[in-house]
């Protein structure tokens, strides 16, 4: 339990220094401006979705799943966790949906006192930003299975993928769109890593 707890520590402390540098290329590529502040609220309320509805599924569903697989056995168990991984990808994308047909009177609202193109900036951001919510519920989906598997320092290393993807994508370009595609490619990595490690487990990765 010790050990565990150490290598959460240490893979916790890999992933903040690279979320810090991450945010130190963004200030020196972007400054302090117009475009860092439609960024940073563009993409706070796709991932304050993201991370609510990740909790809530983590809380829940590893209870759950482990005391189905000692009850009912491990094939109940898939059977559990495929089913909420599709009504929980059905939800996001629909969410998705939504916030982009009301992404106007959304970002309206939370921007009032930017100016015009300020705020059309964000929305635009806001917009690119969405796909990560599909994308982070199926990559909390696959946390919690790790977690359930005690593959501990995985599924905290996996969550370094969304930084660095970021600091690669905003290398190669300075625009403003670059901040939004690293953040999107950023969780499409974390799903890549977190499949690649979970490759003998494919089946409870697929929606049922």
């Amino acid at each position: 339990m010790a050990r565990d707890t150490m290598v959460v520590v240490v893979a916790s402390l890999v992933v903040a220094t690279a979320v810090i540098f991450r945010e130190q290329i963004i200030a020196s590529r972007f400054g302090v401006g117009d475009i860092t502040d439609a960024f940073a609220l563009a993409s706070s309320v796709v991932i304050f979705l993201a991370a609510a509805i990740g909790g809530s599924l983590a809380s829940s569903l590893i209870p759950a799943s482990i005391q189905i697989e000692v009850d009912s056995g491990k094939a109940a168990a898939e059977a559990l966790c495929r089913a909420v991984l599709a009504r929980l990808l059905v939800s996001m994308v629909a969410i998705s949906m939504l916030m982009y047909v009301f992404s106007e009177p959304i970002i309206s609202a939370l921007t009032h006192s930017f100016p015009p193109e300020k705020r059309q900036l964000t929305r635009s951001l806001f917009m690119m930003t969405l796909p990560l919510l599909p994308l982070a519920g199926w990559a909390a989906y696959a946390t919690v299975l790790l977690n359930i598997r005690r593959r501990l320092l995985f599924s905290t290393v996996a969550s370094a993928m969304i930084p660095l993807t970021g600091i690669i994508i905003i290398q190669i370009s300075s625009t403003p769109g670059a901040l939004a595609l690293g953040l999107v490619l950023g969780y499409l990595m974390q799903c890549l890593f977190v499949a690649f490690i979970l490759k003998e487990e494919l089946r409870w990765l697929w929606p049922a």
